[in-house]
């Protein structure tokens, strides 16, 4: 947040959490005013496989719009917080600047998530050195202990 005149901040600003967004002074002017989607394919989270963090990809056939809060002040490292994807028929009222932002809209926005998210797919990928589309490509199954 602007506000912040340490760099880095102390905690984490990269992912708000969605039931309280509204209410934290982190997110408080984001969610008001500075809205945004942010287009993707889909998303990475790391799931925990004999005891090791093992990427999986989880997207869409469709390219998806999360649902985002910015500021101008500057960027942060990534956190394993879910996007929230906003389907196209709330695009509008997600982006509209007329609306104040509350946190019965970001309740809204997830709940319009709800069955976008529950088309996703999910598989296991493999090490994501680099940056180049095979970062998608499912892995191979891991071999049996």
């Amino acid at each position: 947040p602007s506000w912040v005149k340490d760099a880095p901040p102390k905690f984490s600003t990269f992912n708000a959490r969605s039931e309280d967004a509204a209410s934290k002074a982190s997110w408080r002017d984001s969610v008001k005013s500075k809205r945004c989607l942010v287009p993707a394919s889909g998303y990475y989270e790391w799931v925990l496989e004999n005891r090791v963090k093992v990427p999986h990809y989880i997207h869409s056939d469709h390219t998806v719009a999360f649902a985002g809060l910015y500021a101008w002040w500057r960027l942060a490292a990534i956190h394993d917080r879910n996007p929230v994807p906003i389907p196209k028929s709330f695009w509008s009222t997600w982006l509209d600047p007329l609306v104040v932002g509350t946190q019965e809209l970001v309740d809204a926005a997830v709940s319009e998530a709800q069955p976008v998210a529950a088309g996703f797919q999910e598989y296991r990928v493999n090490s994501l050195k680099g940056n180049s589309p095979e970062l998608i490509v499912p892995a191979r199954p891991a071999p049996s202990p």
